[in-house]
């Protein structure tokens, strides 16, 4: 099966939803994405022009898979992609940046009996990130192991019986751990080497859910 083919299908699922009731023994999908486009631009201080100098693209997938194993609440696995390029306009510089994580969630709903659903989750997820970047005709490129810590809380509201909205504000801490590191000045890193960042921040995540018998 092509990947091209995979991709389309999970963002099928991720968008075309069929959800029943909060039950013990259903299936859960809830899945999002997100496109971005942007374009940076400099001004001349002198004479006040605004010229374009470079832009950037982003993409984001987010589905998760899992099971209720009591009333309300499911567990699963979730999967996070995201991709990042810029591009200058007047040469050949460019950045990008592909992360994917792989982790368990758990999710509980809150007086499930009204249209509006409150619920709280927390998820894990473990992967990596391999960041390059090209700028004066020389290669930098650098890839990372990732740990992620997410919790949140929201609603899920049901539009009719079998479709709902999905709203979550979390907060997510991320461990980016340096696994290798290659320039034109240095050398490969070694994986016991202690470059380690860290990231923490709140965002606000809308998607669909499904579950399913």
């Amino acid at each position: 099966m092509k990947p091209g083919f995979i991709l389309v299908l999970l963002l099928f699922l991720s968008s075309t939803i069929v959800l029943g009731q909060l039950e013990k023994g259903k299936i859960f999908i809830q899945g999002s994405s997100s496109i971005g486009f942007s374009s940076e631009k400099y001004t001349y201080i002198s004479g006040g022009t605004s010229t374009e100098s470079s832009k950037s693209t982003s993409f984001g997938f987010s589905p998760k898979g899992g099971y209720f194993i009591i009333d309300n609440l499911p567990i699963g696995l979730l999967i996070d992609v995201n991709t990042y390029k810029n591009k200058a306009i007047d040469s050949d510089d460019q950045s990008s940046s592909n992360t994917l994580l792989i982790g368990p969630f758990a999710r509980y709903y809150f007086l499930p009996q009204d249209e509006l659903k409150p619920m709280a989750e927390v998820s894990v997820g473990f992967g990596g990130s391999k960041d390059k970047s090209e700028y004066s005709g020389y290669t930098n490129e650098s890839k990372y192991g990732i740990f992620q810590l997410g919790i949140g809380a929201g609603a899920s509201y049901f539009i009719t019986d079998h479709v709902a909205f999905d709203f979550l504000i979390g907060y997510n801490s991320s461990r980016y751990k340096l696994k290798s590191h290659t320039s034109a000045s240095r050398a490969a890193a070694s994986e016991d080497e202690d470059e380690t960042d860290k990231y923490a921040g709140i965002g606000i995540n809308i998607g669909v859910v499904v579950t399913i018998p």
